[in-house]
């Protein structure tokens, strides 16, 4: 992963971590169908651009989580974690979580790592 990625990343984090966005719920699951109803529109925006890079940076053609590149951003400090599923039976997923300041987590289901 290039280091231009991995600020580009970084920028769009701080973008919405530095924001004063509307949750009415105080939620802190920024994916929620109702935090996505709730919130403003720039904030819808900047989150679905985010979750585009996320898919485009840290997931693979097969949708499974790249966990070197997710490892390279972490030392680089990107606030950005792979978790895998505990149970994949019991309808549990993989997820891609990256903490956006003190509002919450952006999550991104991707492939359980099992099956590749």
């Amino acid at each position: 992963m290039k280091k231009d990625d991995i600020d580009a990343v970084q920028s769009k984090i701080d973008a919405i971590a530095h924001r004063n966005i509307h949750n009415p719920d105080d939620t802190g699951d920024l994916s929620s169908p109702s935090f996505r109803r709730a919130t403003d529109a720039k904030t819808q925006e900047q989150l679905e651009e985010l979750e585009e890079d996320i898919q485009e940076k840290f997931v693979d053609g097969a949708g499974f989580a790249d966990i070197r590149a997710i490892n390279q951003a972490r030392k680089a400090g990107v606030p950005i974690t792979y978790i895998p599923a505990q149970d994949p039976a019991d309808d549990d997923e993989s997820v891609i979580q990256v903490t956006l300041g003190d509002h919450g987590t952006l999550t991104v289901v991707v492939q359980q790592e099992l099956y590749r």
